[in-house]
């Protein structure tokens, strides 16, 4: 957690967790419920041959 809320990582703890229906999450989180979902490879380093 950051700024706001700063506290250190061990102090933090999970009290809920509970699956949420697509059609009630933010779009932003729906564009990750695809399962082709793919993630452009940033940086890549060519290497001599």
């Amino acid at each position: 957690m950051d700024t706001w809320h700063c506290t250190w990582a061990h102090l933090i703890q999970i009290i809920k967790v509970e699956e949420t229906a697509a059609s009630k999450c933010l779009p932003a989180a729906n564009q990750l419920h695809d399962s082709m979902i793919k993630f452009p490879l940033t940086h890549r380093v060519l290497h001599g041959q």
